[in-house]
């Protein structure tokens, strides 16, 4: 299930930085469950290192090649035709090879990672996933314009992915001219480092104005496991590269300015609703005293957007004296939105509004998207709140003032405090800010923290996390899980327990994805670590599902999958029958059903 499960480390990076998050892809919990990445040992394949041989043999689309050119740079990416985030940063792959083409560069989207069934549960051979592959590569045609393989038997995935511990896709690797790996990480939410360090390997410009999907130079880029990722996207952000040629005297950085805090904050005027259509229901033009609105931020490239959106509809049934209206932003493609809405039906019954864009400077998939970033909406609500993932959701007061930002799915209990007049804004607003000063003294600490584990430096990440965490007097509560994984990774297994046991008994007891992280860390089946502490995993996986009523599928599947890993194969189908069944209608039911099948034949093959 890689590409439904982050990695814990990489969730680490994003953890601390409070609501933000990834536009593709803020706070809450979330069902989407975090995935361990290997031990620290195994990760053998680093910046800095050779790059594998090339060793695909069916060709798609574009160059044919056989190996790496001295003298060539490389971007070698791992996607699958099933995964949205891949298939969102093709049109950026695109861009990059047509900009960098005459200067020796050549993309290759390396597809590793194929279904081995269809949706109705049957095998498909490796002449039918090609023939996949071969179509979808036909359909999108110019918009996929760079070398495209087919990794038939993982083999190539197997000696980059694992080696290098990555264990989500989309995943690119930068080659330098001297065939040395020069940069790793996600082409999506990594694609304006990723550009840079082409441009400074070849030479080039470089449009520093524009961040993906939308971000504008400086804003942090982050992404979460907190229900913004849309599924298969890893988890990660790229902050750090390989340092230059060592030759070369590097010039003396200047100290970078504090972050500045964000301009629009809980206990803030809202700013005006400025929309270009109101797609769905009435118009909302104005806040009007004494009522309570709640602007919603999705798009319809978001998996979490699409997930959150039959929750806003039954709190809008729930408060029908509530306004509410979802605004789409980010959209490079606005003509896809009243189609999806109209295909949502009575899912998403509330006010539905799409962002006032400027026009495009050119007619370009590149310039959409960047017009799309700078929608007045954007800008004057998500921008200027710091957050920079969707789903987002605002609560807006009687006196027209914000009362809570954060998640969708986490708004139940704030917005029946604040409808009933038991919402002590002051003290929220007071509250906001500190947790906004809070992360703006880690942000330096975060990029330590992210630049060791891109060069697999474990020990160094966990004196920073060290740091990192002393600053916090809530340090446990929200950094824990992170500190788990980050000694588990490094291979120090009993220290990690022990502070496990820690977290699971304290700070984590009432954080039910907390602890079903902390579960699914040590039970990964995917990525299973050296030792394993079961009845800890147990401990946690029950509480989590505790906290949840036994409604959460994905730690349902967690519960089961430590049940799995003791043996006990008729209560993991028992929970797992039980994890498919609340599933139903998400985007994780076909995942689940592989996973119950696998129950399933083990006991048919042992008898259990």
């Amino acid at each position: 299930m890689n590409h439904r499960w982050m990695s814990v480390t990489a969730a680490m990076l994003v953890a601390v930085s409070g609501a933000a998050a990834q536009h593709d892809g803020s706070t809450p919990a979330t069902k989407v469950q975090p995935k361990a990445t290997k031990p620290a040992a195994e990760v053998t394949l680093k910046v800095g290192s050779a790059a594998p041989a090339l060793t695909v043999e069916d060709f798609v689309k574009g160059e044919k090649f056989t190996g790496f050119e001295k003298g060539r740079v490389y971007v070698v990416e791992f996607w699958a035709t099933w995964c949205p985030p891949c298939v969102k940063s093709i049109p950026l792959l695109t861009d990059l090879q047509k900009e960098f083409k005459d200067k020796g560069v050549t993309v290759i989207g390396v597809a590793s990672s194929e279904r081995p069934k269809d949706k109705a549960g049957n095998e498909l051979s490796n002449e039918q996933r090609l023939q996949i592959v071969k179509d979808f590569v036909k359909g999108k045609g110019d918009e996929m314009n760079y070398t495209v393989a087919y990794d038939a038997d993982r083999s190539m995935a197997n000696d980059w992915m694992k080696p290098a511990g990555q264990g989500g896709i989309p995943c690119a690797f930068l080659v330098n001219g001297e065939g040395k790996i020069v940069w790793i990480g996600n082409p999506l939410s990594g694609h304006e480092e990723l550009e840079k360090k082409i441009a400074s390997l070849v030479g080039g410009k470089h449009d520093k104005g524009h961040n993906k999907a939308g971000e504008t130079q400086g804003q942090e880029k982050t992404k979460k496991d907190k229900g913004h990722v849309s599924a298969g996207e890893p988890a990660y952000r790229v902050v750090s590269v390989a340092q230059q040629d060592a030759k070369v005297q590097p010039e003396k950085k200047k100290e970078a300015p504090a972050p500045a805090l964000p301009t629009l904050m809980v206990g803030d005027k809202a700013p005006e609703i400025k929309v270009s259509k109101f797609v769905k229901g009435e118009p909302i033009t104005g806040f009007e005293k004494g009522k309570t609105y709640v602007v919603e931020f999705w798009a319809t490239w978001c998996g979490p957007c699409r997930d959150s959106i039959p929750h806003l509809t039954e709190l809008q049934k729930q408060h029908k004296d509530v306004r509410f209206v979802g605004v789409s932003v980010w959209e490079s493609d606005t003509a896809a939105v009243e189609p999806f809405v109209k295909d949502m039906g009575d899912k998403m019954d509330y006010t539905v509004a799409m962002d006032e864009l400027p026009a495009p400077t050119e007619d370009t998939p590149k310039a959409r998207r960047e017009a799309s970033s700078n929608g007045v909406m954007a800008k004057t609500w998500m921008t200027a709140s710091g957050s920079n993932g969707i789903p987002t959701a605002f609560i807006v007061n009687g006196d027209g003032k914000v009362a809570w930002i954060g998640h969708p799915m986490s708004m139940d209990e704030p917005l029946d405090k604040i409808i009933a007049g038991k919402w002590d804004l002051a003290k929220e607003a007071a509250d906001y800010r500190k947790n906004k000063e809070l992360e703006t003294k880690l942000r330096p600490l975060q990029r330590k923290i992210q630049q060791a584990m891109m060069e697999g430096d474990h020990a160094a990440a966990l004196r920073a996390m060290d740091e990192l965490m002393a600053l916090d007097p809530k340090a446990n509560e929200r950094y824990g899980m992170q500190k788990f994984s980050l000694l588990m990774e490094a291979g120090e297994y009993e220290k990690a327990f022990g502070y496990g046991a820690e977290l699971v008994d304290g700070p984590m007891k009432e954080n039910a994805q907390g602890l079903n992280a902390i579960a699914w860390t040590i039970v990964d089946p995917d990525n299973k670590p050296e030792k394993q502490d079961l009845k800890l995993a147990l401990r946690a996986a029950i509480r989590a599902d505790e906290l949840t009523k036994g409604k959460d599928p994905a730690i349902i599947d967690t519960l089961a999958a430590v049940y799995h890993a003791q043996g006990n194969l008729s209560k993991a189908i028992e929970l797992q029958q039980k994890a498919v069944e609340a599933s139903k209608g998400t985007q994780f039911e076909e995942e689940l059903k592989a996973r119950l099948k696998q129950y399933n034949d083990e006991a048919k093959k042992t008898g259990g």
